[in-house]
């Protein structure tokens, strides 16, 4: 399921309230220490989860940025 998450998370737009919740609970149980402990490979899990959140911000990131321009000393944002 980690790994369909990692693919589309280039494509998500914008994450819903509900979604972006749900995404920082799942971060609070991977990264609790009785999780990652309890197999050898859960790191891996709490690795790819921590992509998925890098890439969206990334991309969101990106397209905003491509949204501003500079002129002079003063940014301009065409919303």
């Amino acid at each position: 399921m980690l790994a369909i998450i990692n693919n589309v998370a280039a494509y998500a737009q914008r994450l819903s309230p509900a979604c972006a919740s749900k995404v920082l609970q799942l971060f609070v149980s991977m990264s609790a220490p009785s999780f990652l402990l309890a197999n050898e490979t859960n790191h891996l899990l709490l690795s790819s989860l921590l992509e998925f959140i890098n890439t969206v911000v990334e991309h969101q990131f990106s397209s905003e940025y491509s949204h501003l321009s500079s002129h002079g000393t003063h940014i301009v944002c065409d919303y």
